[in-house]
């Protein structure tokens, strides 16, 4: 049986930002997002600037 979904990368790191110049429909998807991934992040990281999704560094996502 494959339990996969259960186990989780202690190494694992998501980090947002959402650039103040992003504006509009862009905009308001940004912050549903960085809602919706917030619960995986520290408190003081959820209200950040312009949306960049990094995960383990990488860029995972990024609206300009």
């Amino acid at each position: 049986m494959d339990d996969s979904n259960n186990k989780t990368t202690k190494n694992e790191k998501i980090t947002i930002e959402i650039n103040e110049s992003t504006k509009g429909k862009t905009h308001a998807m940004a912050i549903e997002l960085a809602l919706t991934l917030s619960k995986q992040l520290e408190p003081w990281k959820r209200h950040v600037k312009g949306l960049t999704i990094k995960k383990n560094n990488r860029i995972f996502k990024k609206v300009s």
